[in-house]
C-alpha cells in the first residue's frame, strides 16, 4: 500500500509540473533527407500522417544525472505519437505506472517465464512516469531484456529491456499480429546479440495496422563486428519472410540503432525489400561531434509499405541544439563546449530520430 501511495503521489506531482505548460520554440536539426523538429503539443499530433519516433536512450538505469523530465518533453515537443526506446538496462516499478495490469498492486511481475521477479530501478520508473505525464499515456514493455550474456535479469548493461511509449488517442496494440521476441532464447543467441523485439499496433480507426521491430545490433567497425551485424539483419530479414508467408500483415518497420558505420556498410545491407530512409546513411545520429556516425536507421520494403515515403522522411530531434533552453543557469551545459561522457550520463549519446506514416482511407493488408 506504501508503494501504491508513493506512485500516485509521484504521478500526480509529475502531471502538475510545469511540463504542461507552454514552452518556448526548440531549434531542430534533421540534417541530410530530414526534416526540422521544433516545438509541438498534442495538438500538432495528426492522426492522419503521425510521427513514428526511435531512441536509443543509452544505457537508461545506469546513471542518476539523467535528465529524464527533459527528454520526456523533447520527445513530445518533437510531436512523436510513439517512442520505440532501446538500451533499457533495468525494469521501471510496473506498480507505479498506470495503464498496465500491475498497476496499484504488491505483486512484481515476472521476468518471461524464468520463475524470478523483476527488480525495479528507480531511474527507470522516473522515466516512465515522465513520458506518462508529458502525454504518452500507454506503453509496451518486452516480457524480458535479452543480450549476449549467459543470464539476464541482472540490472546492467550486458542486458536491456524492449519499451514504446504511445498515446492512446493515435494507436493501439493489435496483438492478432506478428509480435514478441523474434527467437524464444533470449539470452546468448547465436543470430543475435540482443534478440530483436516486434511491436504490434494499429491505428485508432483501423485504417491502418504494422509491425514494428525494435533492433541495437553490434557495435564497432571491425571487419568481425561489421559480418555480424549482416548477419543479425539477415536473420531479421528471415523472420520477417516467414511471417509474411503464414499472415497476411506486410507492413514491417525495422528501426533503431543498427551501428551501420558509413554509406558502404549500409549499401551492403540494403535490398529492394529492404531500404533504409536514412538514405545513403547521409544523417549522422549520434551525439558525439568529434565521431559522428549514422547509427540509426529505420527500414522498410517499399513494395509493402506505400504508406511510409522512402525519401525525405528520416530526421533527428538534435538533442545539442533543443536542450540548451532546458538547461539551468547553475552550471556550464555539457553540449557546448561538448562533453560527451558528461553529455551522454545527463541524455544519451544517440538523438531520437523519427518518421512519418500517412495513414490511408482504409488498410491494405
Amino acid at each position: 500500500m506504501k508503494k501504491l501511495l508513493l506512485g500516485l503521489f509521484i504521478l500526480a506531482h509529475l502531471t502538475a509540473c510545469d511540463i504542461s505548460q507552454e514552452a518556448k520554440t526548440r531549434p531542430g536539426a534533421g540534417g541530410g533527407n530530414g526534416a526540422d523538429h521544433g516545438k509541438g503539443d498534442d495538438a500538432g499530433i495528426s492522426n492522419s500522417a503521425p510521427q513514428v519516433c526511435s531512441f536509443n536512450i543509452q544505457f537508461l538505469g545506469n546513471s542518476k544525472l539523467r535528465k529524464n523530465k527533459d527528454l520526456a518533453q523533447i520527445l513530445k515537443e518533437g510531436n512523436c505519437s510513439m517512442v520505440v526506446v532501446q538500451e533499457i538496462v533495468a525494469p521501471p516499478d510496473l506498480r507505479l505506472i498506470p495503464n498496465n495490469p500491475f498497476f496499484g498492486g504488491d505483486e512484481l511481475p515476472e521476468v518471461g517465464d524464468t520463475g524470478e521477479f523483476i527488480r525495479p530501478q528507480h531511474v527507470v520508473t522516473e522515466f516512465f512516469l515522465e513520458m506518462h505525464a508529458a502525454g504518452f499515456d500507454s506503453h509496451w514493455l518486452s516480457e524480458q531484456d535479452t543480450g549476449p550474456a549467459e543470464t539476464n535479469n541482472n540490472n546492467g548493461s550486458a542486458t536491456e529491456w524492449w519499451a514504446v511509449f504511445y498515446k492512446a488517442s493515435v494507436w493501439e496494440k493489435d496483438r492478432s499480429l506478428p509480435h514478441g521476441f523474434l527467437a524464444d532464447d533470449v539470452t546468448k543467441h547465436p543470430t543475435w546479440d540482443r534478440v530483436p523485439y516486434a511491436f504490434s499496433f494499429k491505428e485508432k480507426q483501423g485504417h491502418f495496422d504494422f509491425v514494428l521491430i525494435s533492433v541495437h545490433l553490434r557495435p564497432g567497425a571491425g571487419s568481425a563486428d561489421v559480418e555480424r551485424r549482416a548477419v543479425e539483419i539477415n536473420g531479421i530479414k528471415e523472420w520477417i519472410s516467414e511471417q509474411k508467408k503464414n499472415t497476411s500483415e506486410r507492413d514491417f518497420v525495422v528501426l533503431g540503432d543498427f551501428n551501420i558505420e558509413n554509406a558502404k556498410e549500409l549499401q551492403n545491407l540494403e535490398s529492394e525489400q529492404f531500404k533504409s530512409l536514412n538514405t545513403n546513411a547521409l544523417v549522422n545520429t549520434n551525439t558525439n561531434l568529434n565521431n559522428p556516425k549514422p547509427y540509426d536507421h529505420i527500414f522498410i520494403a517499399p513494395a509493402d509499405s506505400s504508406e511510409v515515403a522512402l525519401e525525405n522522411n528520416f530526421s533527428i530531434i538534435n538533442l545539442i541544439q533543443i536542450l540548451p533552453t532546458y538547461w539551468g543557469p547553475e552550471t556550464q551545459f555539457p553540449g557546448n563546449p561538448y562533453n560527451h561522457n558528461l553529455f551522454r550520463l545527463h541524455y544519451s549519446d544517440h538523438h531520437p530520430i523519427s518518421f512519418t506514416i500517412n495513414i490511408p482511407d482504409r488498410d491494405d493488408d
